[in-house]
């Protein structure tokens, strides 16, 4: 739960949280097939504040990324981990 930014909300989402992630790590496989539980586990996700939580820590990471990367002298491989941080913010699914 935690990795969704759910871990934080365990006063009276605390049981939803439970049966939803619960049903999840039970029978993955299943899940995988039932397109309705996949969007109620997407919209419970966002309802949580879990999208804007997990968007706000890759935004800390990513700067904590380029804070390590500043000592290094500038060249082609700090070119590429600076980009490759970029995009791991970025992208879209």
């Amino acid at each position: 739960a935690n990795a969704l930014g759910l871990g934080k909300s365990t006063g009276n989402g605390g049981y939803k949280i439970s049966r939803v992630i619960g049903k999840a790590l039970l029978n993955e496989s299943a899940i995988a097939a039932d397109e309705v539980y996949v969007e109620q586990l997407i919209n419970f996700t966002i309802e949580m504040g879990g999208i804007e939580y997990a968007s706000k820590k890759m935004k800390e990471f990513e700067q904590e990324g380029i804070k390590c990367l500043d000592s290094i002298p500038d060249s082609e491989a700090k070119k590429a981990l600076l980009m490759l941080l970029n995009y791991t913010r970025v992208r879209e699914y």
